[in-house]
């Protein structure tokens, strides 16, 4: 299982790899998100080539400098972070709530995201971003979890293959196959709900 932390390192990382680095360049993100326009914050952790759902795939860059100011203030925190074990990619995840101006600290709306993440000339950027809604949480907010991955490192060659069949047999029977392929600690996000975080709670 995962480790549970309370914090990490304040520092950026000079190497990639892991989730610790990962997750103060995440931070660090949704800090400028908070200190200026969400736009100039995404617009600088995209990488040129990145996506976001929105809802169809689309050019990162390009969506977020056509959209229009915004009415309020985006905020979010990781609460998990993985890596991978080349530590080249990794993703984050979290809630995030938005609060329109005018209506002081109380948000107006709720919901998830996951961003994955590529080590690019010395820094995390940001490559693929989506999100879904939830209502406004019950409970507190999850602890951070930091997730190195210690498996042993294949080649492209022969774990791409293996990782597609994986996700076509699992995309048609994702209810049938939760159970074999999901880790004990998945987090499913479902449309207008919270996150079901346990394997058997998900199945």
């Amino acid at each position: 299982p995962p480790a549970v932390v309370s914090g990490c390192a304040v520092e950026p990382c000079a190497t990639g790899g892991e989730a610790g680095c990962l997750v103060v360049a995440g931070a660090a993100f949704a800090r400028e998100a908070v200190g200026e326009w969400a736009r100039t914050a995404f617009l600088n952790a995209f990488s040129d080539d990145a996506i976001v759902v929105e809802p169809a795939p689309q050019n990162a860059k390009k969506a977020w400098r056509e959209k229009k100011e915004s009415e309020g203030t985006l905020r979010w925190q990781p609460v998990l972070a993985a890596t991978s074990t080349a530590g080249d990619l990794g993703y984050t995840t979290a809630p995030w709530s938005f609060i329109k101006k005018g209506q002081g600290e109380k948000p107006s709306s709720f919901g998830q995201f996951v961003s994955i993440w590529r080590w690019e000339n010395g820094k995390w950027k940001l490559f693929l971003d989506l999100g879904s809604d939830n209502p406004a949480p019950t409970g507190p907010q999850e602890e951070l979890q930091l997730v190195d991955n210690h498996a042993p490192h294949e080649p492209p060659s022969i774990a791409l293959p293996v990782m597609l069949a994986q996700d076509q047999a699992y995309a048609a029977d994702r209810a049938g196959d939760i159970s074999r392929l999901d880790e004990e600690n998945v987090r499913v996000c479902l449309p207008n709900g919270c996150p079901v975080t346990e394997r058997k709670a998900a199945a």
